[in-house]
């Protein structure tokens, strides 16, 4: 059936008799979905019940006519015998995430539901499949070590930060009949290369297993937060995938970073705070983050507030314990004076984790377009024409000085031009062409009129 109203009316037949239709009719409304799942990430690893490991279940909610990530959205999560297991909401990129725990070692499902917004009745799904192990036979013979801690996979697995050099250290346990019988290989799974993951020997290199350990040199190369997998392998033993992370200078896959509750930003990235507004710039902990209970300290740098006229409160510098409730910073650009480009840092001093610049550019960042002014021919009728708009703040509903415009003529790229003192500007084009100029709101990426 397709969206819309409809009525249902019924009636009962028994041998030769029939009632009457049912009055009144019955109306209901069909709705189309608004939100459905786009994706689901790949389960890495055999969770070994013995040893209480877990496995992640990722997966992705978006908007049906957008595509946009859906922010905020339950998750319920269940076993293939309808037990409930919980509840959890996805991030500012749409992802849901919940870490299982199976109680035993056969294979079975694990699903993911979201209900329509409109019809409680209504539910999509999103099934995993799990492939426990119940013991690991690689530690009857052997431990891993992450620079000599042993790797615990019922706690964080490998977790690895960029920029950073690691040792992996496979070590045999003396006696095995193991020893000069067999080779390994430290190979990519899923993701480790993608994320810039570079071991030494290369990944995928044959070793053979000796009295003395094993060891990899492992650096992570790239800036990206993400999961991965590694995996051993030997012709002796069935493979053993090592399930990770990789926390990158973005954090993104550890904290969720919103200006305003609605605008989503990555430190490595550049949020536009806008003259005339108190912002409010919100760090919540993602599901399992590394950083949940962790001291943590935003940093100022560039331009400063004095100079720029705004103040961010809780000051730079201050040390907070990041819980589940997430810490909140108010922007104050109320007063601001001039437009200006600043960067806020985090730092995670017991993890020794220094985020990427998160860039501000302060300006009219958000306006509308008050007067239009044209097209006016200039030398008719064979000149060139001229075209104009008057751009206000949003906010405050002043003349927006250098305010960023678009520019779009006939047959070419986009260009940009900033407003004047008064808020306006003009471009000309040849006679036969056209152009128009509309504001580029960096703030949210919306034109809105007050």
């Amino acid at each position: 059936m397709l969206p819309g109203s409809y009525t249902v009316e019924g009636q009962q037949v028994y041998g030769a008799n029939e009632s009457g239709w049912t009055v009144p009719a019955v109306s209901f409304n069909l709705v189309a979905p608004t939100i459905r799942f786009a994706e689901a990430a790949p389960v890495i690893g055999h969770p070994v019940v013995e040893n209480g490991e877990w496995v992640l279940l990722r997966t992705r909610v978006v908007d049906t006519l957008t595509s946009q990530p859906v922010v905020g959205q339950p998750v319920d999560w269940r076993e293939d015998n309808d037990q409930p297991l919980g509840t959890t909401v996805t991030d500012q990129d749409g992802w849901a995430s919940y870490r299982y725990v199976p109680v035993n070692a056969e294979s079975h499902w694990v699903v993911a539901t979201i209900t329509h917004p409109d019809n409680p009745l209504t539910r999509f799904v999103q099934p995993f499949e799990i492939h426990p192990d119940q013991r690991n036979p690689w530690l009857r013979e052997f431990t891993l070590y992450l620079n000599d801690e042993p790797v615990d996979f019922a706690a964080e697995g490998v977790v690895l930060r960029s920029g950073r050099s690691y040792q992996l250290k496979l070590v045999v346990r003396p006696g095995s009949p193991l020893i000069e019988q067999t080779t390994v290989a430290l190979e990519d799974e899923q993701n480790a290369e993608l994320l810039g993951i570079e071991a030494s020997p290369a990944l995928g290199s044959e070793l053979l297993i000796t009295a003395q350990p094993l060891v990899w040199s492992v650096a992570v190369e790239g800036v990206e937060s993400g999961y991965f997998g590694l995996k051993i392998s030997s012709p002796k033993l069935p493979d053993w995938v090592l399930p990770g992370r990789v926390i990158g200078t973005n954090l993104a896959g550890d904290v969720a970073l919103v200006l305003d509750e609605v605008i989503a930003l990555k430190f490595g990235s550049t949020g536009y705070p806008c003259h005339g507004v108190e912002h409010r710039l919100m760090l919540h902990p993602t599901t399992g983050s590394a950083l949940l209970g962790q001291t943590v300290i935003l940093h100022w740098s560039g331009e400063s507030e004095q100079a720029l006229g705004i103040a961010l409160l809780p000051r730079p510098g201050q040390a907070f314990v990041l819980g589940e409730e997430g810490i909140t910073w108010q922007l104050d650009c109320r007063n601001s004076i001039k437009d200006g480009v600043f960067s806020l840092r985090l730092e995670v001093p017991q993890l020794g984790i220094s985020s990427a610049e998160l860039q501000m550019e302060l300006g009219h960042n958000k306006v509308y377009v008050s007067k239009h002014t044209g097209p006016t021919q200039v030398n008719p009728p064979w000149g060139y024409w001229v075209i104009g708009i008057e751009v206000r703040s949003f906010f405050t509903k002043q003349l927006a000085a250098g305010a960023r415009i678009k520019v779009t003529r006939e047959g070419q790229p986009p260009t940009y031009e900033r407003a004047n003192a008064q808020g306006q500007v003009s471009v000309s084009y040849p006679q036969g062409s056209s152009a128009e100029l509309s504001p580029d709101n960096r703030y949210d990426g919306k034109y809105e009129e007050p």
